[in-house]
């Protein structure tokens, strides 16, 4: 199953928002309030393995070539033809799959806010502090994720496919 919330002027503008690592779609619940505001229909899913999207098997490699289907998937629930892309941090990576991958008729204007790079990058961890790499790698598992989206799973934003 995938996670996906819509929030913000259900009539608005659509905006596909890609929340970074460790977060799921319950990020966007934070900004339904000025996304109504701004007359801005926020729709975002949470990546596999976390919140309370399945994770993919073990014996399953992800590859970001594959997360485009889904969120055609979750804008076609919502009857979305066109939309906006946002991406933070390292949601900016899945943004930019989806711009590539997606028809350019469904894309409008493509933001990135604080884009990353992976950390299996080289040089990309050189000086980081043994305590940020120790919590980037137990927030990295995907139960850590799932126990917040346990204790939120009540929220009336989310949706499950």
């Amino acid at each position: 199953k995938l996670e996906y919330s819509v929030c913000g002027a259900p009539g608005g503008v659509p905006v596909y928002y890609q929340p970074g690592y460790m977060c799921s779609c319950f990020v966007s619940g934070t900004m339904s309030a000025i996304a109504n505001e701004m007359g801005v229909k926020l729709i975002s899913a949470s990546m596999p393995a976390f919140g309370l999207s399945d994770s993919y098997p073990l014996e399953h490699t992800r590859k970001l070539s594959e997360w485009p289907a889904d969120v055609a998937a979750v804008l076609d629930k919502e009857n979305v033809q066109k939309c906006h892309l946002f991406g933070a941090s390292a949601g900016c990576q899945h943004v930019a799959v989806l711009a590539r991958a997606l028809p350019e008729e469904r894309i409008g204007n493509v933001l990135f806010c604080a884009p990353i790079v992976p950390d299996c990058t080289p040089g990309v961890n050189t000086g980081v502090s043994p305590v940020v790499k120790l919590f980037k790698s137990l927030m990295g598992k995907p139960y850590i994720g799932d126990l917040l989206a346990w204790h939120l799973r009540n929220t009336p934003v989310v949706e499950l496919m």
